[in-house]
């Protein structure tokens, strides 16, 4: 199949600034473009571009929000390893068992990936938490078990925005406060 043209897309518009490019001292274009996508909705991506030396500043604002809530999956079996999660940029992760906060920040994105991918994940920054001298064996050795199914973990995420999901009869949702 072609690539071809979707009938309702509109090229953005790029407005030259007056604002200098930090790298190189050109001046910024910037670009304003509004779409919608999956989980999140309509959203407004607002980009500041240099033709010059390509650097490029990129910002996204969600138009709308759901109900703020905490979602939570305690993953028992194999099978829960595989369970997909969203989680907006605006969302806070938790692994309680170990502590574990994975915070929002201004360059967050959205995360799609599985409950194994999250453990994955944490247990891949272990080298940096021993740089700064905390003892991980009992969390490195958790995790490891938890990514085989061998100890019961649970992954709670709380979201203001309201637009993360756990796919899965398991998931639990409250209403955050």
């Amino acid at each position: 199949m072609v690539n071809e043209p979707m009938e309702d897309y509109e090229e953005p518009e790029e407005i030259e600034t007056s604002i200098e490019c930090p790298a190189c001292g050109s001046k910024l274009f910037f670009i304003n473009h509004e779409t919608e996508i999956p989980h999140e909705g309509k959203i407004n991506i607002q980009t500041y571009l240099c033709h010059k030396c390509l650097y490029k500043k990129s910002s996204i604002y969600r138009d709308s929000t759901e109900m703020p809530r905490k979602l939570t999956i305690r993953v028992e079996r194999p099978e829960d390893l595989n369970v997909m999660i969203y989680r907006s940029p605006e969302a806070l992760l938790k692994v309680p068992e170990i502590e574990a906060e994975i915070f929002p920040g201004e360059i967050s994105e959205g995360e799609l990936t599985t409950v194994e991918g999250i453990l994955q994940r944490i247990l891949d920054k272990i080298p940096l938490m021993r740089e700064e001298d905390v003892d991980t064996s009992g969390i490195e050795s958790f995790l490891e078990r938890a990514i085989r199914a061998e100890e019961p973990v649970t992954i709670a995420i709380e979201d203001r925005t309201g637009k993360s999901r756990i796919e899965s009869a398991k998931a639990r949702e409250e209403k955050l406060s």
